[in-house]
């Protein structure tokens, strides 16, 4: 629209109005203003091509967008009835002290359920990789893990889930927020390799760089699965039997 709103303005101004209004105005007048109209109204209409032409491009773009999101909306519907992918949906604590609270008023977690982060692209067996940690319930998890600080973190184990889909969205109280997150079945166990405290540049905040290293595969027990108070997945897994295969998790910032 601003393409021809501009042509016209441009075809107006080139066109002289006391040489199209005269009546008696010579003839080599009245070709020179017929000339300059012909001129503006073909500006006008190559703005016109060129503005119909962004304006396709765009509604294409817009349509790949779609069809890619209801082909991968229809994938991960298709894991899901067939087991591969797990769904999960819960509250977390979004402060230190909305965690405490939580962990405080929860009862104990059993024994045999491992804490699970989740990550973008799959990690491999003996691969390193590093993970950039500022949010409050990462931060209470690599405690826990490290026995009450990041120096005992070297070490420990968790489990690490391939997420597939996150979406966040405000829940009740001021501290709190909901994840809708959809992973893998087969996760895999890694071992954390050395950790770094820190603080974001800005903020000024808590910063735990810790770099961890996969290690074996596991199955997940999808009826243990589930969100814990203080702001992550727990659950329950054995080394991968054969008939399973899948990947595991991936790194990046939380």
């Amino acid at each position: 629209a601003a393409f021809i709103l501009g042509g016209v303005a441009l075809s107006a101004a080139m066109e002289p109005p006391q040489l199209a209004a005269a009546a008696d105005a010579p003839l080599c007048e009245s070709w020179a203003a017929a000339a300059t109209r012909a001129a503006g109204w073909g500006i006008t209409l190559l703005l016109s091509a060129l503005a119909f032409r962004v304006a396709d491009g765009l509604l294409i773009s817009r349509d790949d967008e779609l069809a890619d999101n209801a082909l991968r909306s229809l994938e991960l519907a298709a894991g899901m009835r067939s087991g591969e992918l797990l769904r999960r949906s819960f509250a977390f604590p979004t402060t230190a002290e909305a965690i405490d609270a939580a962990t405080a008023a929860a009862p104990p977690r059993a024994a045999d359920l491992l804490p699970f982060f989740p990550l973008r692209r799959p990690i491999g067996a003996g691969e390193e990789r590093r993970l950039n940690l500022f949010e409050p319930r990462w931060l209470a998890l690599m405690d826990e893990l490290g026995g009450g600080s990041s120096a005992g973190l070297p070490g420990a184990t968790l489990g690490v889930l391939h997420a597939l889909n996150k979406c966040y969205y405000e829940a009740d109280g001021a501290e709190a927020r909901r994840v809708d997150v959809v992973v893998r079945r087969v996760a895999r166990r890694v071992r954390v390799h050395r950790c770094e405290e820190g603080t974001r540049p800005v903020t000024g905040q808590r910063r735990l760089i810790v770099h961890i290293v996969g290690e074996e595969e596991l199955e997940l027990e999808p009826q243990s699965l589930r969100g814990d108070p203080s702001g992550f997945l727990v659950g329950r897994a054995a080394p991968l039997r054969d008939g399973l295969d899948g990947p595991g998790g991936t790194g990046g910032d939380h």
